[in-house]
């Protein structure tokens, strides 16, 4: 699970925060299900067998596109066609570092012991030109992200995204648990292509 924090600088003095929480479970073979609640809304994400969902409860809506079947064309095409990002999209990239490098100026490791929920982890700086990230990873045997912080740079008010990540590996999902099912009277849209 994933709990996202945004802040928003309005004016000089005040600094808006929006907490969301997402759950992303992942098929490395080519699916994915997300389902993201900022506590009045929830949004839902589903990948799976070349079919791209996305589900609204806020008008009871969804959309579904035909996609790629491998999971890293999958969501860079959601992304590049539809605007539709998943909740920490480079970290879910089967190939994360590739995408990672193309946008990176500089990495600066800050050291090991800074504690994340109890947990000892590494900081590391990677500085894009769009994105500043502070990435939090795990010491020992188990090198997985435990927090990052984003700050887009080039956004108005300059936004920081503070995400604290709960990892847990179990036996391979069901197919099942990647296949959209509509609630009752949700009303189907299309999406509109980007631009």
């Amino acid at each position: 699970s994933v709990e996202s924090f945004s802040d928003a600088a309005i004016g000089t003095s005040l600094v808006v925060s929006n907490p969301t929480e997402s759950k992303v479970v992942v098929d490395r073979s080519g699916s994915l299900r997300s389902i993201t609640s900022d506590g009045l809304h929830t949004s839902q994400i589903y990948v799976h067998d070349g079919k791209l969902t996305l589900f609204s409860d806020k008008n009871n809506a969804f959309s579904t596109a035909d996609i790629p079947t491998e999971l890293d064309g999958a969501l860079l095409f959601a992304l590049s066609e539809f605007q539709v990002e998943t909740p920490l999209l480079d970290l879910l990239l089967v190939n994360s570092l590739d995408h990672f490098v193309s946008q990176i100026e500089a990495v600066v490791y800050l050291g090991d012991k800074r504690p994340i929920r109890g947990v000892d982890c590494h900081h590391i700086v990677i500085r894009g030109e769009d994105v500043d990230m502070q990435l939090f990873v795990e010491e020992g045997d188990n090198p997985v992200p435990r927090m990052t912080v984003m700050t887009l740079k080039k956004d108005l008010g300059r936004p920081r995204h503070e995400v604290f990540m709960d990892w847990s590996e179990t036996s391979r999902p069901r197919a099942s648990e990647f296949e959209f099912d509509p609630p009752e009277g949700a009303m189907q849209i299309e999406f509109i292509e980007h631009l």
